[in-house]
């Protein structure tokens, strides 16, 4: 028991790194971060009703899961292939249409919760 609990502990220590390096080293990363912390204080000024929060947080964390994802994807690629391949960028260009996919819904469902309140309706 004592050696899966400290497996675990190592598990969720190297997630963190990768937490880390992923915000420390990625520029969309931060972006994201930014935009984040944008809307959850936006969120709190209005008081977003607990559903709202659920559907804010769930596209904020599909977006940021898109692009951990994309990332790696994108580093394996260049460890795999350095040099440019049509096949390679056929497997980014997927990746990265991950991520705007994610994005485009967050959006929407950005738009959705958000404008009533912005248009005075609560």
């Amino acid at each position: 028991m004592r050696r899966f609990l400290q497996q675990r502990k190592n598990s969720f220590g190297y997630a963190w790194q990768g937490l880390i390096i992923f915000f420390r080293n990625e520029i969309h990363a931060r972006i994201h971060l930014v935009v984040t912390l944008i809307v959850l204080t936006v969120g709190w000024v209005v008081e977003l009703a607990p559903l709202e929060w659920v559907a804010v947080i769930i596209s904020i964390g599909l977006v940021v899961q898109a692009e951990i994802w994309n990332t790696a994807l994108e580093k394996l690629s260049n460890i795999v292939q350095p040099e440019r391949d049509p096949r390679i960028k056929v497997v980014k260009d997927l990746a990265a249409s991950g991520v705007l996919w994610c994005t485009v819904c967050a959006i929407v469902i950005g738009m959705i919760v958000f404008f009533p309140y912005i248009a005075g309706w609560k």
